[in-house]
């Protein structure tokens, strides 16, 4: 889980609580953590970050760990850009609005880690 709010991070490592939930508050410690072990079901990854956003991290991962570009799911609170809309769009990268529905929360990440991981 990458976001930059500390509270939303709280709140889906308990809705989630089934999971074990790695949380990091910036694009760069996403980065990092990748590197250290590229071994995720999923990242639920908040689309609009100071410095490194969603978008970024994940082009990083699809340039860098493409197995991994696969297993995103966006988290957001609606505010977009245009860039950032278009980029939803055109990604194909499922994406959760805030505050979310614990129902679909639930149904998207057990579906992500249900997919088959391309490699």
């Amino acid at each position: 889980m990458i976001d930059d709010e500390e509270g939303i991070c709280r709140a889906l490592q308990r809705l989630l609580y089934q999971h074990e939930v790695i949380t990091v508050k910036h694009g760069y410690d996403a980065k990092e953590t990748v590197t250290e072990n590229d071994n995720f079901d999923a990242i639920l990854c908040d689309m609009m970050m100071p410095g490194v956003t969603g978008m970024d991290f994940h082009q990083w991962l699809a340039n860098t760990y493409p197995h991994l570009a696969s297993r995103v799911v966006f988290i957001t609170g609606g505010a977009f850009t245009p860039v950032a809309q278009e980029y939803l769009n055109s990604s194909g990268v499922p994406c959760i609005n805030k505050p979310f529905d614990s129902m679909e929360l639930s149904k998207t990440v057990n579906e992500m880690i249900g997919a088959p991981k391309k490699v």
